[in-house]
């Protein structure tokens, strides 16, 4: 069962019908009569969490329905996957339809710090920012920033139409993947194998540069999905089978549930947005074994490798992996497996406990911090420490973890801040608003330039911001320290990966039927 894409040619322009006009327009009265109905009438709290979680989905309803005048494409510009309608529909689930949890008080003593009154607020918080999100993204980036970035695509992507530059350039990023993974591996930085002290102190001079020839390894298979998409062969088979079987052991033994996402949202992508439909079954099988193989795995492999006072070296963590794998596969109690597996899966998604740790403790407790950090992140990510020595360590969830959940400085582990909590600690609701414009306008630069509909190699490009940028856990600064880092070796990779072509031939052109360059 396939779901064709149907992407719109590049610039096509969808308005609104009256009807959508109209339930956009109802939504927005709803939403704010169910935030407006626990202060006039007397309701409980849980009750009144519900209808303001209620509140935040009906509130991105009706931005879907306003972007959609500026992404092209069916089901409001999600069926061509345009990064705007998609973090609209990702706010709705990650901070409404996943807050409704809070209706009861957390079992959690880390949860347990927060006040349910704070998670009102922080839902309200929540609901200011998307607001001024859709002012940024109607409004767009300008016509000098447009015109940037159009630049940037033709650098990246010079000529008309494209080709492999040759038929081993998957294995080729492969290899230069594997080389840097061992090159982690070998000097503590390699996912959760690695020296956490290591990597949240920044000792590593070479660790952002090695981390970036590591990322071949998605680049990899993400070109071999695009050369699979276009070309249907045997050989070609082999190859993107085998990398995402790579992918995912990487993954898995690396301890990093990210990376077994990636390793199948983004070959779902290319297939969706290269005119081969999204393949729906696979995906939710795929879904199915991440929540109930991958995720329990993850917990307890990371149990296991690395402790308080102990941790495996690389060797004795890949021998305990197939004797974990056992016991996922084999529960004692399947169904008791199969509800944690998913309260973990529904936890793990929502996305309100920063803000609301961040609203109760803000600037009452922990003052503001200085919004020019925000200014400065570009160039901290541009510069890499080896030759910047001393530069500052971007270690924020780090150190989030310590001063608003209270964690002990020897637990490494960083605390997932969202875009809105960490606007909100840099000067409260002022820069909040002022952010997610920013945030809402670039987004829309990328819809609006780096899409594969205007050229299907920019696919390298825009699958890594669209993970970066929807499904943000990082604070604003490494959000905009990690852009330029990621555009460079994005642009590199396409560079090295196709070959633009300038007669006219046959390609695919995403989402839409076969057409001439």
């Amino acid at each position: 069962m396939t779901v064709p894409a149907n992407v719109c040619a590049q610039g096509e322009r969808e308005p609104l019908s009256f009807s959508g006009i109209l339930l956009s327009v109802a939504g927005a009265v709803l939403a704010v009569l169910l935030y407006l109905f626990a202060g006039i009438f007397p309701v409980s709290q849980s009750t009144d969490m519900v209808l303001r979680s209620l509140s935040v989905v009906l509130v991105a309803g009706v931005a879907l329905g306003l972007v959609a005048q500026r992404a092209p494409g069916r089901c409001f510009g999600l069926a061509s996957l345009r990064m705007g309608p998609v973090y609209v529909v990702w706010v709705a689930l990650a901070f409404g339809a996943a807050s409704v949890a809070w209706r009861k008080p957390p079992e959690s003593s880390l949860l347990g710090q927060v006040y349910r009154n704070s998670v009102l607020e922080g839902l309200t918080l929540v609901m200011v920012g998307l607001v001024f999100w859709t002012v940024g993204y109607l409004v767009g980036p300008g016509a000098l920033a447009t015109r940037a970035g159009r630049r940037l695509g033709r650098l990246a992507a010079p000529g008309h139409g494209f080709e492999l530059r040759f038929a081993t350039v998957p294995w080729v990023l492969a290899g230069v993947a594997a080389a840097a993974r061992l090159v982690q591996l070998g000097s503590g930085n390699f996912a959760y194998l690695g020296d956490p002290a290591a990597v949240m102190n920044g000792s590593s001079r070479f660790a952002q540069v090695i981390g970036v020839l590591a990322s071949c390894g998605t680049f990899s298979l993400i070109v071999a999905a695009m050369d699979l998409a276009r070309h249907r062969s045997g050989r070609r088979w082999f190859t993107f089978v085998t990398l995402l079987s790579l992918e995912i052991g990487v993954g898995l033994v690396g301890g990093m549930k990210q990376s077994f996402l990636l390793a199948i949202f983004g070959p779902a992508v290319v297939f969706a947005l290269m005119g081969r439909g999204f393949p729906v079954k696979s995906t939710v099988l795929a879904g199915l074994a991440f929540t109930l193989v991958v995720m329990p795995f993850n917990a307890q492999y990371r149990d296991t490798v690395r402790t308080h006072t102990h941790a495996l070296d690389t060797t004795q963590a890949v021998g305990v992996a197939p004797s974990i794998m056992r016991e996922v596969l084999d529960p004692k109690d399947p169904r008791e497996t199969v509800l944690d597996s998913f309260s973990a899966l529904l936890e793990r998604i929502r996305e309100i406990d920063a803000v609301a740790i961040v609203v109760q403790r803000t600037p009452e407790i922990f003052p503001y911090r200085d919004p020019g950090e925000l200014l400065f992140a570009p160039v901290l990510g541009l510069i890499p420490r080896a030759v910047w020595h001393d530069k500052p360590v971007l270690n924020a969830g780090y150190r989030f973890n310590q001063q608003y959940w209270g964690q002990d400085s020897s637990i490494y582990s960083a605390a997932s801040i969202t875009p809105q909590a960490d606007l909100y600690v840099h000067g409260g609701i002022i820069v909040l608003m002022i952010g997610m414009i920013f945030l809402g306008a670039m987004m829309r630069l990328v819809d609006k330039v780096f899409h594969p509909s205007v050229d299907p190699r920019l696919m390298l490009l825009f699958l890594p911001l669209l993970l970066l940028l929807v499904k943000s856990e990082s604070d604003v600064a490494i959000l905009l320290a990690s852009l330029p880092t990621q555009i460079v070796a994005c642009v590199a990779v396409i560079r090295f990966a196709f070959v633009g072509k300038n007669v006219d031939s046959e390609a695919v052109v995403p989402g839409g039927p076969t057409r001439r360059f």
